[in-house]
């Protein structure tokens, strides 16, 4: 199965980063000291963040879409191409009790290096890095980023409406939107994937 993705602002000009992938800038930095974020990114639509440390290179990509159906089409079709291109030593696992929907690919390149995608409400995830622990403790961190930054909406949304009519009755709404619309053209995500993590071996 092939996927394109083309992420439009409405005025067609470069879109400034989401306030999500800022806050996992800032997470990271302060949890992670030893992953330095390399700028520019490797490309901003989506936004896909290469850190590195002297333990390799790590990289995230971040697909924030229009609603949860959306991103687990999204995950689906990801993790189907990705898996379709990992050759016989891949393995695909899923960790329990973890997001939304969640898969772990191993043995795709030679040594540790493993990619967790996962899907938590409408956003969607995956997470490259040298080795199986460093990859898990990583997209941990993000998941929770993520729950926090829901909770603090659906916080300031219910603030909000009681203001508005002294009652508590609120439908939350998702995430901001990132624009989707098909790409021209397309290519496997799990090549585009393995060719990334290649290059910067």
């Amino acid at each position: 199965m092939l996927f394109g993705l083309l992420f439009l602002p409405a005025n067609g000009f470069a879109q400034e980063l989401p306030p999500l992938v800022k806050r996992l800038e800032k997470m990271f930095a302060q949890t992670e000291p030893r992953w330095k974020l390399q700028r520019p990114y490797v490309q901003l639509n989506p936004p896909v963040m290469h850190l590195k440390s002297a333990q390799g290179d790590a990289l995230i990509y971040v697909f924030i879409t229009q609603s949860d159906k959306a991103a687990s089409e999204l995950f689906e079709g990801g993790t189907i191409a990705f898996g379709n291109t990992m050759g016989a030593h891949g393995r695909k696992t899923v960790l329990p009790k973890f997001a939304d929907q969640n898969y772990m690919f191993t043995g795709f390149v030679v040594g540790g290096t493993t990619s967790i995608h996962f899907r938590q409400g409408n956003v969607y995830i995956e997470v490259i890095a040298p080795t199986q622990v460093t990859t898990k403790r990583f997209a941990q961190r993000i998941l929770d980023e993520i729950r926090s930054e829901t909770t603090s909406r659906q916080r300031a949304q219910s603030n909000k409406s009681l203001d508005a009519s002294g009652t508590s009755d609120l439908v939350i709404d998702n995430l901001p939107v990132t624009w989707l619309s098909p790409a021209a053209s397309t290519q496997p995500f799990g090549a585009v994937r393995r060719d990334q993590v290649r290059r910067l071996k």
